[in-house]
């Protein structure tokens, strides 16, 4: 996880941590508190996310089947050249 390197190096003006692992509070805290770079959280559960995860982030968002739904392109999807792209059976 190269979230603390590369907001010392300013690669990015804000992070967005997708993943519950709590070995990446410190980092997310230090990157909040020390560089001043918001640094949000995807939570995948439906759960509300704890009390530590609420207080380092600076905010939180719930990846609900219904909004994943929505990121989805269109299947089928049309091909530069006009051919129809299929999503495999198994998604």
């Amino acid at each position: 996880m190269h979230l603390k390197h590369d907001g010392w190096r300013d690669y990015y003006d804000a992070a967005l941590v997708i993943s519950q692992d709590s070995d990446l509070l410190e980092p997310i805290r230090l990157v909040k508190r020390d560089l001043r770079k918001p640094v949000g959280v995807v939570w995948l559960d439906g759960q509300e996310p704890g009390k530590n995860f609420r207080n380092a982030a600076s905010f939180i968002r719930q990846a609900t089947p219904s909004r994943l739904a929505a990121a989805q392109f269109p299947n089928p999807l049309m091909g530069r050249d006009g051919h129809l792209i299929n999503k495999p059976d198994t998604w």
